[in-house]
């Protein structure tokens, strides 16, 4: 009986038939970038299987990328293009991204691949985050400042501005505008008769700015500890 080899011809032959995606990488870096510089790349998508391989989507993992096919229907050793585009406003920072594509691909039926990117935002803050340490019935200090760059090349206005918690202030400078390269120093500061409950709150202050016809948000993290007595 021969049964045994002819049932492996029949695997071997199944999985050389299977259609197969091949990307040319895996991963795209854009290096430095603005938060307002909205980039573009694209990956070539190549069928090296020998069926026709069918590409359903480009599938982004957040709404800041987005992927555009040029063709969902490869034959054998046929290529086509994935064009991806990142808007990075918002973002700060080391980001990386993850895309998939969903095809036909028996192996890889939805194949990963990741953009990156170092954001540089327009608006920087200095230092990003601010600690208020509540010991022995008193604060280290009730009132504490930051500094805002303009980074970009535009000047920034000032529309607003406040703290997502009201026992934590913001205070500002009494100017409207924020030229490319300048600073201005903020002060974040807490309630008179504000005593902390408890051992770890957290509130986020911002200063709302529009540069153009874009709105940018600049914000300081701020952490209110109460140690241990």
């Amino acid at each position: 009986m021969r049964f045994p080899g002819l049932l492996i011809l029949m695997i071997v032959s199944a999985t050389v038939a299977a259609q197969t995606l091949k990307l040319d990488r895996r991963e795209h870096h854009f290096g430095e970038i603005s938060e307002l510089a909205s980039v573009t790349t694209r990956f070539q998508a190549t069928n090296t299987g020998i069926a026709e391989l069918i590409i359903e989507k480009v599938q982004p993992s957040c709404g800041c990328t987005a992927g555009d096919l040029e063709r969902d229907s490869l034959q054998p050793g046929e290529s086509t293009w994935i064009n991806i585009s990142f808007d990075p406003k918002g973002k700060r920072g080391a980001v990386r991204k993850l895309v998939h594509v969903l095809s036909n691909d028996t192996r890889s039926p939805r194949l990963p691949f990741f953009i990156a990117a170092d954001v540089v935002p327009v608006l920087k803050c200095t230092p990003e985050r601010i600690e208020f340490t509540f010991s022995n019935g008193a604060f280290d200090s009730r009132e504490k400042t930051f500094v805002i760059q303009n980074n970009g090349t535009e000047t920034a206005k000032l529309i607003g501005g406040g703290s997502t918690k009201p026992m934590v202030i913001l205070n500002g400078p009494e100017v409207e505008e924020l030229a490319p390269g300048d600073t201005l120093e903020f002060t974040v500061s807490l309630a008179e008769n504000y005593v902390p409950d408890k051992a770890l709150s957290f509130a986020t202050v911002v200063v709302a700015t529009a540069s153009g016809e874009i709105k940018l948000n600049a914000q300081v993290n701020v952490r209110i500890i109460a140690a241990e007595e």
